[in-house]
Formats: structure tokens, C-alpha cells, sequence
């Protein structure tokens, strides 16, 4: 067992290169919590993750009224049977919607704090060109009230354009929402060349801060196809007893 003064002299402080070693890790340890500090206290002002923004709900708004599908068979395959409506039926099939695809998006804070929505933009994640087989329309209307906007996704990038609705007023951003006063939004998602992978991006401000929410289609993009590639055009009653021929091409 060494003695006393021989664990001093094993000390790194009693030779000279190892306190040489020591005092450069300690200054290196130094000089980055003095970094981090520094970053710290010049950061943005970021939202920290128990402060979110806004919250943001999505569904799909009538689209088998105002646009359709493309389903990837000849019209003789095509005999939707309605047992859970137009909208399951075009999923059980795989069919993609067309534009303009519409959508009811709404946004609300998730406290009494006022929010600020400062802008909404539509992101593309993939083009591709539009889908051919059969575009299915069902021949039926209407309109609810919302704030109208269009995307236009054949555009690079896409563009967001106020739009009249029948029964809603352009969308004009700015908006303020809060917990007790959300704001409803009817998306309209245009597109003629190409089928699109999509999400919304709504920036926002509240309180200093500032954020941007994704949304998309529980958690998956929202998918929609131009027509300019069908090779038929099938315009159904919204009973799917009958096609109207009228409105049809090439069933």
C-alpha cells in the first residue's frame, strides 16, 4: 500500500505535463459552458413543448359533390355498392380524389390567449403525373358556409387564392383564434396535371412567439389527382342506382 506521500506525489498536480493536461481540459470545459451560455441567453424566443400553438382538426367536405374520383379500372368494373356511403366506398376501391379536393379545416388556440394566424400555405411532397382509368362524379350540391380559399397545386410552388364561396366569405389571413373562438376554413385543393402528396402549413404568432403547424390527414399527406389522363368520365346518382348519361363520357 503506497504511503500518504506517495499518493500526493501520484497526484497529476506534482507533474508538470500531466497539470499541463488537466488545466487545458479544464479550460476547454470552461470555455463551452461559457458558449452555452451565451446561446442561451441570445436564442430566439422558441416555443418551449409544453406551450403549444394552435390546434388544427381536418375532414374531408363534400367532396363527392363538388369533384370525384379516379379509380384505376374501366368503367365496366366500376358498381359502387353504398353500404357505408360514397366516401368508404372510394376508399375500399383505392380511388383518389380529384380536385378540387375540399377540406374543412379548423383552428383554435389551446388557451384563452389570443393567437394570431399569420399565414397558410400548402407544401408538396411529390408530383407524378395524373392518374388515368375512370373519373367517378356523383351528380348531387350544395355548399356550407366557411372561408374559402383554393390551391392551386399544378403550381411550383403551389399558390393559396382567396376564393368566393356560395355561402362563405374569400380567406384574407390575418385571423385571431383562442381556445373559445375557433375559425372554420374550406379548403379547396385544385390540380389538373398531376397526382400530388400535400399538407397545409399554418404559421402563427401569439404571445412573442411564433410556430408553424403541419397539418395533414392523420399523419398522412393528403393525396389529389388532375383528370386530364381518364379515359372516362362516370357521373353517378348520389344513389349509385343509375349513371346519368347527361354528365357522362365514354361509360
Amino acid at each position: 500500500m503506497r504511503t500518504k506521500a506517495q499518493r500526493m506525489l501520484a497526484w497529476p498536480g506534482n507533474h508538470p505535463t500531466a497539470a499541463k493536461v488537466v488545466g487545458g481540459a479544464l479550460a476547454i470545459l470552461f470555455g463551452a459552458f461559457l458558449a452555452f451560455v451565451s446561446d442561451r441567453i441570445n436564442a430566439p424566443d422558441e416555443v418551449p413543448a409544453n406551450e403549444p400553438g394552435p390546434t388544427a382538426a381536418v375532414k374531408r367536405i363534400g367532396n363527392y359533390c363538388s369533384a370525384g374520383w379516379v379509380v384505376s379500372r374501366p368503367p365496366r368494373e366500376i358498381n359502387p355498392q353504398l353500404d357505408d356511403g360514397w366516401n368508404d366506398w372510394a376508399k375500399s376501391v383505392g380511388a383518389v380524389p380529384t380536385g378540387p379536393d375540399s377540406y374543412e379545416l379548423t383552428v383554435q388556440g389551446s388557451s384563452s390567449a389570443q393567437v394570431i394566424i399569420t399565414e397558410l400555405r400548402a407544401k408538396v411532397l411529390s408530383r407524378a403525373p395524373a392518374l388515368d382509368g375512370t373519373w367517378v362524379k356523383v351528380g348531387c350540391g350544395g355548399e356550407t358556409g366557411y372561408r374559402y380559399s383554393e390551391i392551386r397545386l399544378d403550381e411550383d410552388p403551389p399558390t393559396v387564392v382567396p376564393a368566393d364561396g356560395e355561402n362563405g366569405t374569400p380567406l384574407q389571413t390575418p385571423y385571431e383564434v383562442s381556445l373559445e373562438d375557433a375559425e372554420i376554413f374550406a379548403i379547396h385543393a385544385s390540380v389538373n396535371l398531376y397526382d400530388v402528396l400535400w399538407e397545409l402549413e399554418v404559421d402563427w404568432a401569439s404571445d412573442g412567439k411564433t410556430g408553424t403547424l403541419v397539418v395533414n390527414d392523420n399523419g398522412k399527406p393528403f393525396r389529389t389527382t388532375g383528370t386530364v389522363n381518364v379515359g372516362a368520365t362516370c357521373t353517378w346518382t348520389e344513389q349509385a342506382d343509375q349513371i346519368i348519361d347527361s354528365a357522362s363520357d365514354g361509360c
